[in-house]
C-alpha cells in the first residue's frame, strides 16, 4: 500500500527505530514491559469498578 504522505511512520516502523527489529533483546524486553504496564493499569480499573 502506497502512503500518500511519506512523512508519516507507522507504529511499527517507529517501535523498529527506536528499540530495533521484532526479536532483538530491546524490543523484547520494551514489549515486556509495556505488557506489564497495560495489565497493571487494566487491574486498577477493575479494582476501582469493585
Amino acid at each position: 500500500m502506497e502512503r500518500k504522505n511519506k512523512n508519516i511512520t507507522t507504529l511499527g516502523e517507529h517501535l523498529d527505530k527506536r528499540y530495533g527489529k521484532v526479536g532483538t533483546q530491546t524490543r523484547t524486553s520494551f514489549e515486556a514491559k509495556a505488557t506489564a504496564f497495560a495489565i497493571s493499569e487494566l487491574r486498577k480499573d477493575l479494582n476501582k469498578k469493585h
